[in-house]
C-alpha cells in the first residue's frame, strides 16, 4: 500500500506541474505555444473576443483572409495581444478600429502599428491629450497610415460581411465614452452590433436616427455597463438577438459588470471573458457557433 500511494503522490505532482506550466498564476492565453490557427473557412467569418483583461480587443476574420481589429486593450496587455494575434493568424489588417481615446481600448494600438502591415484606420472624431493617444498618432503618422473618422451611415466591406457605421453622431461629447464608433456587421442572415464604451446617450441618438439594429449577437458597450445596454437599446435589437458578449477584466475597481446589466441580459446567452477567457463566434452566414478559452 505504501508503494502505491508513493506512485499516486508522484503522479499527482506531475500533473499539478504540468497545470502550473500551462497555466501561470496571471492566467495564460488560448493560443500560447501553438501553430497559427487556419483561417475561417469559405464563407465564413470568425470574431473573437481577445481576454485583455479590462478592456477591448475583437479580431473578425473572413475566410479570403480580410481582417479588421476592433480596439487594442491596454498597454499591459499589448504584448499578449500580438502574440494572440499572430496565434489566429493574422500578417495584416485591412482595418483597425479604435472606437475612443480610452486607454483600455487604445493601450497597445502603438504595438499593433508597429507589427502588423494595416490598410486603414477607424478612429473616432473626439481627440484626447494624454500621452497613450498622442503616442497612437504619432506611430500613425510614422507608418503612413491612412487614417479616418468614419461617418454615420458609412459602410466597409470585410470579405463577404459588410460594416455599417451607426455612431457617434456628434465631434464631441462631456463623456467621451458617447464618442465610441459604432459598428454593425451583416454576414448573410446573421448580424452583429460592436459598440464600443457608449452609454445610454449615444444608444439613444442611434435609436432616434432610425437606424436598423436588429443582431444576433451583440457586444455589450463599456463593459457591461448599468449606464448602457439599456432596456430600451435591447428591445430594439429584436427577437434574433440570443448572445452577448461582454468583454471585462477579472476583480475590476469598477464593479463591471453591473447588476441591473446583468439582470436585463439574464434571458440571453452571455459570455463573459473574465470567466471564459478568449470567445469565439464563427458565422457560415445562417448559422452561429460558439466556443470560449475555459
Amino acid at each position: 500500500m505504501a508503494g502505491r500511494n508513493s506512485h499516486s503522490r508522484t503522479f499527482l505532482l506531475l500533473i499539478g506541474l504540468l497545470l502550473t506550466l500551462c497555466f501561470p498564476l496571471w492566467g495564460c492565453s488560448l493560443f500560447d505555444g501553438g501553430t497559427p490557427s487556419a483561417p475561417p473557412a469559405t464563407g465564413e467569418v470568425r470574431v473573437t473576443v481577445l481576454d485583455v483583461g479590462q478592456g477591448d480587443a475583437i479580431c473578425i476574420q473572413t475566410g479570403d483572409g480580410s481582417t479588421m481589429l476592433i480596439d487594442t486593450g491596454d498597454t499591459a496587455t499589448k504584448a499578449q495581444l500580438i502574440t494572440d494575434l499572430k496565434a489566429l493568424g493574422v500578417t495584416q489588417l485591412d482595418y483597425l478600429v479604435l472606437t475612443h481615446a480610452h486607454a483600455d481600448h487604445i493601450g497597445g494600438a502603438q504595438a499593433v502599428i508597429e507589427a502588423f502591415p494595416i490598410k486603414e484606420v477607424l478612429i473616432s472624431p473626439q481627440a484626447a491629450t494624454s500621452k497613450v493617444y498622442t503616442n497612437t498618432l504619432k506611430a500613425l503618422q510614422a507608418k503612413n497610415i491612412p487614417t479616418k473618422h468614419p461617418a454615420v451611415g458609412e459602410t466597409f466591406t470585410l470579405g463577404d460581411a459588410q460594416l455599417t457605421c451607426l455612431g457617434p453622431a456628434q465631434d464631441k461629447y462631456s463623456d467621451i465614452n458617447n464618442s465610441s464608433i459604432v459598428l454593425r456587421m451583416t454576414h448573410g442572415e446573421k448580424a452583429f452590433l460592436f459598440t464600443g464604451d457608449m452609454e445610454a446617450l449615444e444608444e439613444r441618438e442611434i435609436l432616434e436616427s432610425g437606424a436598423d439594429i436588429h443582431c444576433d449577437v451583440l457586444k455589450a458597450a463599456h463593459h457591461g455597463s448599468n449606464t448602457s445596454t439599456t432596456d430600451a437599446w435591447l428591445s430594439a435589437c429584436g427577437p434574433e438577438l440570443t448572445t452577448i458578449l461582454i468583454s471585462v477584466g477579472k476583480d475590476n475597481d469598477y464593479g463591471l459588470p453591473g447588476d441591473r446589466m446583468l439582470a436585463r441580459g439574464e434571458t440571453y446567452d452571455l459570455y463573459r471573458t473574465d470567466v471564459l477567457g478568449a470567445v469565439t463566434v464563427v458565422s457560415d452566414g445562417h448559422t452561429i457557433s460558439m466556443t470560449s478559452e475555459y
